[in-house]
């Protein structure tokens, strides 16, 4: 508590006094380490002018003592409901700070999530379990139009985002979709775009948990999360004080993600992912694969690029583009209907690359009508 000539103090003298304060409390926790102090006050301008006040002198010189490193305050937004955890939930050992016991809580979450769609009124539930038994319950309202599958799967990358916030490892989800579940394990193909993108989207968040989950659950076992969901499309207001109402106004794929998923999956599409984001797949050896051969690739504007030693940057092209140049190249204008060896050079020439080049192009002129007409014959016989 302050005394009564310390609540006289400029607000910032007041942050600075309770810092001196701090370090006398933990003064075997400031020894020997880096204490990062997160505040929004000056601190480190006021302490760096002791000719302010003599207070201030003796402050300076009593934490000259300690390694003190001022960072900027952020936003608090996601932090607030991490406080919130962590002041219900912790009750661990003494010597363990609240943050890093609840993230040293051992066993798996479990999410439970589920989205609706009523008429124009879109909105999801979610439960994240800890295993203490902790729960939060929270509806989700989207103010933008949605299928019941985009539904289902905005209400799991809600829910996978919460629990990233919380700094969870290890997370369980189980959800009533049985599509959004087959998406995920791989026995149900995604055909439209949007649909490709949302279960992209999936597998990206999941990078950030050391193991992750999707089952399936029967509607019946699901039913909290589903009033859940269905109290935040309806036009009611009225939530209790437990349940927390979140309202999203924009998709968490956008149509620029659409139309990347749309272009397909060739083979620039696991070096393109490590170089822009850094992801492997979870096989050793095909992560170690695709490291090796990405250190001979760059990304200039969104494009993929080969690297040489003798030769200029050359442009990846996709299948599309690979059908297109062997076709210009060869036969279109001032095209030489060339065979596969010398129209493989003549495309790497032009700038352009692709892993078979030099079979596809083999492969292409022994294809071509006017090339099978207009050849050689050879008339010398066979030797016996």
């Amino acid at each position: 508590m302050l005394r009564d000539a310390e609540t006289r103090y400029p607000n910032a003298e007041k942050f600075a006094y309770g810092l001196v304060m701090a370090s006398r409390k933990l003064r075997h926790y400031f020894q020997g380490r880096t204490i990062q102090v997160v505040t929004d006050q000056p601190l480190k301008k006021i302490l760096s002018r002791p000719e302010a006040s003599g207070r201030i002198v003796a402050w300076c010189v009593e934490l000259g003592e300690y390694d003190l490193e001022y960072v900027p305050r952020t936003a608090i937004k996601a932090q607030a409901l991490v406080d919130f955890m962590v002041e219900c939930i912790f009750s661990g050992p003494k010597d363990l700070e609240p943050k890093e016991q609840l993230i040293r809580t051992p066993g798996k979450w479990k999410l439970f999530v589920d989205g609706s769609v009523a008429g124009s009124k879109c909105g999801a539930g979610l439960i994240l379990s800890s295993p203490d038994g902790f729960e939060i319950c929270q509806a989700i309202r989207f103010t933008f139009p949605l299928t019941n599958n985009e539904a289902e799967y905005e209400a799991l990358l809600a829910g996978m985002g919460l629990a990233k916030n919380l700094e969870v490892r290890h997370l369980r989800a189980f959800s009533d979709s049985m599509l959004v579940v087959k998406h995920f394990s791989g026995e149900y193909e995604q055909k439209e775009p949007r649909t490709k993108a949302y279960a992209a989207k999936v597998r990206e968040q999941t990078q950030f948990f050391e193991t992750f989950e999707l089952s399936a659950i029967g509607r019946e076992d699901n039913g909290r999360a589903d009033a859940l969901s269905r109290l935040a499309s309806a036009e009611t207001q009225n939530l209790t004080g437990s349940i927390y109402l979140t309202e999203v106004k924009k998709p968490s794929v956008d149509k620029k993600a659409c139309l990347e998923i749309h272009q397909g999956i060739n083979w620039m599409t696991p070096i393109r992912t490590y170089l822009e984001k850094g992801f492997l797949p979870l096989e050793k050896k095909e992560a170690q694969k695709i490291k090796y051969r990405a250190a001979s690739y760059t990304l200039i504007g969104g494009r993929l690029f080969r690297r040489s030693v003798s030769q200029p940057l050359l442009r990846c092209l996709d299948p599309e583009e690979q059908l297109l140049a062997l076709e210009t190249v060869h036969e279109g204008i001032c095209g030489e209907h060339l065979a596969g060896r010398s129209l493989a050079l003549k495309i790497l020439r032009q700038g352009f690359f692709w892993p078979t080049l030099r079979e596809d192009a083999a492969n292409y002129s022994k294809k071509c009508r006017q090339c099978q007409i207009h050849s050689n014959v050879p008339k010398q016989p066979q030797k016996k």
